[in-house]
């Protein structure tokens, strides 16, 4: 049965506020955690996070604001979908004064898309969709952000974190001056989970963050006398019927005792992964090859070092080694032992080194098996008194695939059109007068952005770093001319170190947080999403941005709703970054992750283009890497590289599809 046939037209008490009771915890959101870490501390320096305050787990399924809300109101997302009726015919009958109310914030023309977003099933809500909520439901929502991120980004309707009063309802008509609390669960602000507060413990001191849409109330109007109006900490809370009836049984949860201990599960699971384990080394003859493949080597009298043709580096023994038609020359000291010698080249090479599944012949046994048919020969050869000739019979062939693993990355080396330097002087208009670009500063950009697209030299560029300073300040709606800017400064390393204070402020969010920050999924338009994930592209060139982007929480869930769009546009955007942040070698933890976000997309992708991007990426990322392959397989990756291997019309998705079937 699915969940919408349960809603009913008719919401229950709407003043109720649902509180976690501990014996029937409900699953916490592990993300929220982390992000929010630190952002609730009492005056003691008690962090109350995870002892008073904790953050639910909520589907991420487009209706999480609703499913949020339905939670902390009644424990549960049964009135998800009546919540959005509600909000929308709030909305759509009161829009005039939404319109006056938002107007700095919302442009004139943009209210179709608000009102549809409202009423469409699955559609991201915004902080004017909460603002309709609050009214709506007659009562406060509070949206928190980490502390660090209020501090960065700021808070209102134009921030990260806000307190929405139902300033369409008279004080005295509200429901219950409690606030709905609610907070975004990492450092993207895509996703909302309701924060319940533990029954029976003291009512947090709640730091609350500015009111949203009040300018339209008057300058001289402040937070501290409606917030006194709207809300009461004091009001007694009223607990769902759910919370209720938990309480009720809670002495016979704590008296359940669990099928098997916690010391007994742990002990079977450790003899599982322990008979695991010793089955892996106990496999015949496993030990004798790793002997073998160490073992010292004495070489005959009168042997002579030979030097690679490649390198140039002179080695004991020189294999040659074909890879795909071209010939390449592996270098092995005596004293090192074959393995370690067959893994130096292979890694140099970007081949995997450690066993995979389904491979016949392994591609470091294969070698190592290689340099002993050469070493006997070439020992032979000498014995007899003969020099040593390797032979092209000799040389180990090792299948390769040209796509993978990729080495440069994916550029976008479009010039900047002259309509978008015209969008932005018309937003440049709009700005703050600290915001607004002068003459020279758009002129600056236009000749710094044409010179790293056509691959000119840059003589100097004066006022770029206070240009893009500014630009980097404007508000989301202002965003797509902006980040095309960027989408082209990011082309030169040159430029972004002139930029270097402005991309990787000290103490201030780095520009891959700004770029997620200024494309937000909730309420950006499409080419706002799709120029911000080609920024974000480009700025896997930049090498001192890199490991900004493998520590930015939210980068990888960007380029994973993107890849769920309709647009095919938007979702070759996205695979294109992900081949990128494969190409920049991630650490293991962010390939897994990549991994995944791409396995998830191919579940569903049926464009080539895009399919092949993906293919890309997973076949640079397990490359050299086990564990990261192991992970591919685990996924089940195997039979959907089976039908394109077979059933694909691209050549290129066939042939990179056969070689990743190889390799795992």
């Amino acid at each position: 049965m699915q969940l919408k046939s349960l809603q009913s037209h008719k919401l229950p008490r709407v003043d109720y506020t649902f509180q976690v009771v501990p014996a029937t915890m409900p699953d916490i959101d592990d993300e929220a955690m982390s992000y929010l870490a630190g952002s609730f501390v009492d005056s003691s320096g008690h962090d109350l996070l995870g002892d008073t305050i904790v953050p639910v787990l909520t589907k991420g399924d487009g209706n999480c604001l609703l499913h949020a809300v339905s939670q902390a109101l009644w424990g549960a997302e049964l009135f998800s979908f009546t919540l959005r009726e509600r909000m929308y015919k709030e909305l759509d009958t009161n829009l005039e004064w939404y319109q006056k109310m938002a107007k700095d914030h919302v442009p004139a023309d943009g209210w179709g898309d608000y009102l549809r977003d409202a009423r469409q099933e699955g559609s991201s809500l915004s902080f004017v969709h909460a603002f309709a909520l609050s009214n709506a439901l007659r009562r406060p929502v509070v949206i928190f952000a980490s502390q660090a991120k209020r501090v960065a980004f700021g808070e209102g309707e134009d921030g990260v974190s806000a307190t929405f009063l139902p300033l369409r309802i008279a004080p005295e008509n509200c429901v219950t001056k409690q606030p709905i609390y609610l907070a975004w669960n990492h450092s993207l602000h895509v996703h909302y989970v309701p924060l319940a507060v533990v029954v029976r413990k003291p009512q947090p001191k709640w730091s609350l963050p500015r009111v949203a849409f009040t300018k339209m109330l008057g300058d001289f109007i402040s937070d501290e006398p409606l917030l006194r109006q709207y809300i009461n900490h004091d009001e007694p809370i009223k607990l769902p019927k759910l919370v209720r009836a938990q309480l009720e049984r809670e002495h016979e949860h704590a008296l359940q005792q669990t099928a098997m201990s916690p010391d007994a599960a742990y002990s079977s699971m450790a003899a599982e992964i322990l008979s695991m384990t010793l089955g892996a080394a106990s496999r015949p003859g496993h030990g004798a090859a790793v002997a073998a493949a160490e073992a010292p080597v004495t070489p005959p009298p009168g042997w002579e070092r030979m030097t690679s043709p490649e390198d140039g580096e002179q080695y004991d023994l020189v294999a040659p080694v074909l890879l795909g038609t071209k010939t390449f020359y592996l270098g092995y000291n005596f004293a090192e032992g074959k393995r370690v010698a067959a893994e130096r080249f292979l890694k140099k090479r970007g081949l995997p080194v450690r066993p995979m599944r389904g491979i016949p012949v392994q591609f470091t046994d294969k070698l190592i098996s290689h340099l002993s048919f050469v070493q006997e020969r070439a020992f032979n050869q000498v014995t007899e008194g003969k020099k040593v000739t390797l032979k092209p019979v000799e040389t180990a062939s090792i299948v390769t695939c040209k796509w993978i693993p990729k080495e440069a990355p994916l550029l976008y080396r479009k010039p900047v059109e002259a309509a978008c330097f015209e969008k932005l002087m018309q937003f440049n208009k709009a700005q703050d007068q600290d915001k607004q670009l002068s003459a020279s500063e758009v002129e600056c950009l236009r000749v710094v952005t044409e010179a790293v697209t056509s691959g000119a030299s840059l003589v100097s560029a004066p006022s770029i770093s206070t240009a893009v300073a500014k630009l980097v300040r404007w508000k989301a709606i202002f965003a797509a001319p902006v980040l095309d800017v960027l989408r082209a400064l990011f082309l030169s390393n040159d430029v972004c170190v002139l930029l270097r204070d402005v991309f990787l402020p000290p103490k201030q969010s780095s520009i891959v947080e700004k770029l997620l920050f200024m494309s937000p999924i909730a309420t950006a338009p499409f080419a706002t999403h799709v120029l911000a994930l080609r920024a974000l592209t480009n700025a896997t060139n930049i090498k001192e941005l890199r490991p900004v982007l493998f520590e930015t929480r939210g980068l990888l869930d960007k380029a994973g709703l993107a890849l769920k769009s309709n647009d095919r546009v938007m979702r070759l955007s996205a695979a294109n970054l992900l081949v990128n942040i494969a190409v920049a070698q991630p650490p293991l933890s962010l390939r897994k992750q990549c991994i995944e976000t791409s396995c998830a997309a191919l579940n569903a992708e049926k464009d080539e283009d895009v399919v092949f991007a993906l293919l890309v990426t997973v076949g640079t990322l397990i490359c050299n890497n086990s564990e990261a392959a192991q992970r591919a397989l685990n996924l089940a990756i195997r039979p959907k590289l089976l039908g394109y291997n077979t059933q694909s019309q691209s050549q290129k998705v066939k042939q990179t599809a056969e070689h990743l079937l190889r390799w795992l």
